[in-house]
């Protein structure tokens, strides 16, 4: 771990080294190049073994590091200068090494992590008492604060120690659902620069829609909150906490959605204010939420428009459908609403939003690029595809000009 931007190295866990040679022995048993990185007092260096092997998906890696690396045989990868602090390998999505590699050897450490950053799937060994949460507790103790002032972002499994333990655990919006269900906030994808938003709401108090906000200590969304639990017929069968059906798939409940359109052929879209759950920062529809225990879907997609806009129109059900995402199953009704503003976003619920053409909004190519939420292009999807609810989407645009 080094200290930012003076490079002071902080701390350091070096592995075995009889336990490195394991590990080279096994990669290369799986036809994957081993590479084992080195702590020196003069920098970090690389020794990869010689290699006229398979397929060497490891090339990109080594040549963007070329200044630091030697070529050494296999058998003296784990005898050089300095502190061994892990083995690498580079593997390509199609190889059977990582299914043959998996417990071997079993006293270390493994970790797979599916595209990583320089584009094969990489697989690293070190110490199993070794983690980012474990480097990151050490950390909090150098700096003395308590975890309760730190922040994590990550999107791999490797991350997962570090996102359980920091007192605010963001997962990125492209992470798996394993490390999403370690996480207490859940950011937008890399693309649309989920760790930036992080950073700007949670460590410098920024709302990305510009004005300063306090820095939040927790999400406005209650995880205690209860809702209806039902089955995939929509019948209620119980009661779930929020919290646990935003995290868990197979506890299916309950959500709405409202679609306002103006008399200007526009349509509003909410921008989901950071401290929300799930997916901070996307867009959404007009208004949205859970509907909770007892509610019915009307008085819940009512209540959304009061408590997120500030607005009471007449609303017209559209359809309900089944909406399937990484992290949770709900079935949501579609409203819709026609209003020309003003709106009173709610600073707790939303980040402002936005409007949008209708007719770009029905375009599926159009809303790719704009980051929305699944249950909002599930919604839309609805109506661009079934003809009659196009018509009266399109129609109530119309009808208010």
């Amino acid at each position: 771990v080094r200290s930012y931007p003076d490079g002071e190295v902080i701390t350091h866990e070096a592995m075995d080294r009889e336990h490195v040679a394991e590990a080279c022995r096994a990669l290369a048993e799986g036809g994957l190049r081993p590479i084992v990185q080195y702590f020196h007092e003069d920098g970090e260096h690389l020794a990869a073994a010689e290699w006229d092997g398979a397929a060497d998906a490891s090339l990109d890696y080594l040549e963007l590091f070329a200044d630091q690396l030697t070529l050494v045989p296999l058998g003296e990868l784990h005898g050089r200068p300095g502190l061994p602090l892990r083995v690498v390998a580079f593997s390509y999505a199609e190889s059977p090494a990582k299914g043959w590699l998996e417990g071997r050897p079993a006293h270390l450490d493994m970790q797979m992590l599916s595209a990583g950053s320089f584009g094969p799937d990489e697989i690293t060994y070190v110490r199993r008492d070794v983690s980012k949460g474990f480097q990151m507790r050490k950390l909090a103790d150098r700096l003395g604060i308590s975890l309760d002032e730190t922040l994590g972002i990550g999107d791999g499994g490797n991350d997962v120690s570090m996102l359980r333990i920091a007192g605010i655990g963001v997962a990125m919006g492209q992470a798996q659902p394993e490390v999403k269900a370690a996480a207490q906030v859940e950011t937008l994808a890399f693309e649309h620069d989920g760790a930036a938003l992080a950073l700007e709401r949670y460590v410098l108090g920024v709302d990305a829609s510009g004005p300063r906000q306090p820095k939040p200590t927790l999400m406005t969304d209650d995880p205690d909150e209860m809702l209806d639990r039902v089955d995939e017929h929509d019948e209620v069968i119980g009661v779930v906490r929020r919290g646990d059906a935003n995290r868990d798939p197979s506890l299916i409940h309950r959500s709405v959605e409202v679609l306002v359109l103006t008399s200007r052929q526009t349509l509003l879209l909410q921008r989901r204010a950071a401290t929300k759950d799930l997916y901070p920062g996307g867009l959404c529809a007009s208004a949205s939420g859970h509907v909770s225990a007892g509610q019915t879907y009307e008085e819940a997609a009512r209540q959304e428009l009061r408590e997120e806009l500030g607005i009471a129109p007449e609303i017209e059900w559209l359809g309900k459908m089944l909406v399937r995402a990484e992290t949770e199953t709900e079935f949501t009704s579609v409203y819709l609403a026609r209003h020309d503003g003003p709106y009173s976003f709610s600073p707790l619920e939303t980040a402002g939003g936005i409007e949008v053409p209708v007719s770009q909004a029905l375009d599926p190519a159009y809303r790719a690029g704009l980051g929305i939420v699944p249950a909002l292009e599930a919604g839309l999807a609805l109506v661009a595809e079934q003809r009659a609810l196009r018509d009266r989407f399109i129609t109530a645009v119309e009808v208010d000009e």
